[in-house]
């Protein structure tokens, strides 16, 4: 029989504690991917989001700073599907040009680009801070993007890998203010790769 003060019953109701919080966590994430599967980050609010996981606003407010924090998390999350998806694509069929992996990048990045213009577009003010956020989220998609550019092949030149990544968060971001689609972004990111070669 174990006390109310014994060490391992202390250690199990600690466990529980962090367990219950990890699960409450992750259920306020799920349910904002579900709200932002069918809709944009602008149509829902933080009562929402309560409402889909099953506890209070103000609950989601202890666990994240705000509805921004809350968004960006669960769609830098969604990145790894994202990655796993871009890396099925080059496997699948290795493009033999930057062209072409750039335009295997866009289509595959395009799910969670929806998300990322709907932050900058919800945030008053998109920092620094947010966009090393974005940069680092993003990054292990710039090393596929190298990778498949090697694929069979010499190493490819860092500068041009570089020019294609800078072309396509510059195509990016100049989306985002004009609302571009798919099919405009990749021509943007394909025309600017032209420029800097």
């Amino acid at each position: 029989m174990t006390r109310e003060g014994d060490p391992r019953t202390v250690l199990e109701k600690s466990v529980r504690i962090i367990r219950s919080r990890q699960e409450t966590r992750e259920r306020i994430l799920l349910s904002t991917q579900s709200l932002l599967d069918r809709s944009s980050a602008q149509a829902f609010q933080i009562r929402d989001v309560a409402r889909e996981a099953g506890v209070s606003a103000s609950l989601i407010i202890q666990y994240f700073n705000s509805k921004n924090d809350l968004v960006f998390e669960a769609a830098l999350r969604r990145l790894e599907g994202v990655h796993a998806d871009l890396l099925a694509r080059f496997a699948a069929a290795p493009p033999a040009t930057l062209a072409g992996v750039m335009e295997v990048f866009i289509d595959a990045a395009w799910p969670i680009s929806h998300i990322i213009r709907d932050l900058m577009a919800l945030s008053w003010w998109w920092s620094a801070a947010d966009e090393d956020r974005v940069n680092a989220a993003f990054r292990p998609r710039a090393d596929a993007v190298r990778a498949a550019l090697s694929a069979g092949a010499a190493e490819p030149d860092p500068a041009r890998v570089r020019a294609a990544m800078d072309a396509y968060f510059a195509a990016f971001r100049s989306g985002c203010v004009t609302g571009a689609s798919r099919e405009e972004m990749t021509a943007d990111v394909l025309a600017r790769i032209a420029r800097s070669a």
